[in-house]
């Protein structure tokens, strides 16, 4: 068994022999409800950072690479798309959520997002 930090959000228990995959148990000793990510997204821009180009995150979306650059850019996403964001496969994989994306927007903590 070896930990794994992928893309540096997630930590995840990985067989070497292709077996089975335990979950984190960081959460325990913290006495959370929910695994601990470990340096989840604290911006807007690391939201959009969880796609490998702007290219794929306007494809998953449907909007335009020019537009995800903007967002990069002023470091918001505008809310009429959180909709669409959230439903990607990438944001379900890295805990991304509405709630994420209201507190990010109210200027709070994203870590508070998740409490």
């Amino acid at each position: 068994m070896k930990s794994l930090t992928l893309r540096g959000f997630f930590m995840k228990t990985v067989c070497l022999c292709g077996l089975a995959r335990s979950p984190d148990k960081m959460s325990l000793p913290f006495k959370t409800i929910c695994l601990i990510s470990v340096g989840m997204a604290d911006s807007f821009r690391s939201i959009i950072d969880l796609w490998p180009t702007r290219i794929a995150m306007a494809t998953d979306v449907g909007g335009a690479a020019g537009e995800v650059s903007k967002w990069w850019q002023r470091d918001k996403i505008p809310d009429r798309w959180w909709a669409r964001v959230v439903s990607t496969r990438v944001a379900m994989e890295n805990g991304v959520t509405l709630e994420v994306l209201a507190r990010l927007a109210a200027g709070a903590n994203v870590e508070e997002a998740r409490a």
